[in-house]
């Protein structure tokens, strides 16, 4: 089988992966047949905050690549932005994409709300960040991309991966652009909001209620609560990937994976260096309180428990510690009870048609049983009319797009389709 296999799919990619190209390649004949014009896709990102980021850009080259998609550009916001869009225009690069532009957005957060987000050391541990060669603003791009492809009649997708300051901003100043450009697209976010009685209702932190809310809504939950009401209000078509079906996955993604990656080149090598010191900052941070032995103080019914990340993302990698072990010190003691947590690589995959995400089997049930809305919530399938994101179609999907994309692109294969 493997001998009639397309040049397109990566050598040394695994058997039980290459199924998942064999579809995307079916998919993009399919579509070549019908006279289906590829969608744009516009990206705004927090890129270098947390490994995933990157993870998705992995995923979106490779869908540009196959056609399946034209990537246009991405805007990186939060503070330092322009740092920020200088670590993704060298990622770009070192992708094969130095055509796709990269702009700086705003700081993400309002001014009074420094501690937002506290810059970790790792985040900007390489030596590809190219921030001299950004000279676009993020509201400039999104008004250049947008426009152009209005005017050229092009299916747009919006992927929000992070802060939704930039694009509520951008609502404010373009609403007929934004509504027009999107028309005949959706908006793919990763971050939270409910569906009720067809309402949206972004998914914010209420202390006196106890919310916690979806991450990338909290930087600026203003903006997150104006930007969801312009979808609703101007009926724009939307799908949402929350941190239930990350942190559910049924097969998560194997810690080597990165490890494998490492060998492809210095992406590869970045995200298996930030893997060991993200994932080890963040659980020995979640598990610092001092009454227990792994410092964790558990929720009651008036006490919501620790504070710092949320323990959800960590408790399974207890459970599986030997109890008369001490807890972990070290990234190397945890190395066997951790792994991928990729939340923007999941909600990446939604930028995939309707027909395409049943085919890859992403999403449970199949796009005809989905709740009668244009909002659609993809979870665990445990909220009424949350959809099932945590199947073994979606984690197949991610880890052979994510090898996929750095094996092409360490043996010459051209990141844009031919």
């Amino acid at each position: 089988m493997a001998s009639t296999d397309s040049p397109l799919i990566p050598r040394d990619l695994p058997d039980n992966l290459k199924p998942v190209y064999r579809t995307l390649l079916e998919i993009k004949r399919e579509m070549e047949a019908n006279n289906i014009e590829p969608p744009v896709v516009i990206a705004i990102d927090d890129i270098a905050k947390d490994y995933d980021d990157l993870l998705a850009r992995l995923e979106l080259k490779e869908f540009h690549r196959l056609g399946l998609i034209k990537l246009r550009g991405f805007v990186s916001n939060l503070k330092p932005a322009k740092t920020r869009a200088g670590f993704g225009r060298g990622a770009l690069d070192l992708l094969g994409l130095p055509l796709v532009p990269n702009a700086k957005g705003t700081r993400g957060f309002p001014k009074e709300d420094e501690d937002k987000h506290k810059l970790h050391d790792y985040e900007f541990d390489c030596s590809f960040i190219k921030e001299g060669e950004v000279k676009e603003k993020g509201r400039d791009l999104l008004y250049r991309l947008l426009k152009d492809a209005l005017d050229a009649r092009e299916e747009v997708i919006l992927l929000c991966l992070s802060s939704l300051r930039d694009i509520a901003k951008f609502a404010r100043k373009y609403p007929n652009l934004l509504r027009r450009a999107l028309k005949k697209g959706k908006v793919v976010l990763q971050g939270g909001y409910s569906v009720v009685d067809g309402n949206l209702k972004a998914s914010v932190v209420n202390k006196n209620l106890k919310i916690q809310g979806a991450a990338n809504n909290n930087f600026d939950p203003t903006a997150a609560i104006e930007f969801h009401k312009f979808l609703q209000e101007k009926k724009i078509q939307s799908i949402v990937f929350d941190r239930d079906a990350a942190l559910n996955l049924k097969r998560p993604l194997p810690r080597t994976m990165f490890t494998d990656m490492a060998r492809t080149g210095e992406i590869g090598q970045y995200l298996d260096r930030v893997a060991e010191r993200q994932e080890s900052k963040f659980f020995l941070d979640a598990t610092g309180h001092p009454e227990n032995r792994f410092g964790y103080k558990a929720p009651t019914a008036t006490d919501p428990g620790s504070e710092g990340h949320d323990w959800n993302r960590y408790k399974g990698r207890v459970k599986r510690w030997p109890k008369d072990k001490p807890r972990p010190a070290t990234f190397e003691e945890l190395r066997p009870y951790t792994d991928v947590i990729a939340y923007d690589a999941l909600a990446t995959l939604g930028v995939l048609r309707k027909r395409d995400i049943d085919k890859l089997k992403i999403i449970e049930p199949r796009s005809s049983e989905w709740p009668d809305t244009i909002h659609q919530v993809v979870g665990n399938g445990s909220e009424p009319n949350s959809l099932d994101g945590t199947g073994n179609g979606m984690c197949t999907a991610l880890e052979a797009l994510l090898r996929g994309s750095l094996l092409a692109v360490s043996q010459g294969l051209c990141s844009n389709p031919i």
